[in-house]
């Protein structure tokens, strides 16, 4: 996607079965799920986009950014 007004790039990421990657699609949640490893994935996909300064989400998304934006203040 190109950066709209020359600096600007937006990404949205979807969860669930159609999610690319190494996690399994949604299904009961197990002993090994948590809020943390969400966090963890998000923190993985932040990496890749450098001076990332906003992040939003809603619903259970909100609960996900919360915590990630209190690991990775913006400085």
């Amino acid at each position: 996607m190109a950066p709209r007004r020359g600096h600007r790039r937006r990404l949205a990421l979807g969860g669930g079965s159609e999610a690319p990657g190494p996690r399994a699609a949604s299904g009961p949640l197990t002993t090994s799920y948590s809020l943390r490893t969400e966090v963890e994935d998000l923190a993985m996909v932040l990496d890749e986009f450098a001076g990332t300064r906003a992040l939003f989400g809603w619903s259970c998304g909100g609960l996900i950014a919360l915590p990630a934006a209190d690991d990775r203040p913006i400085p």
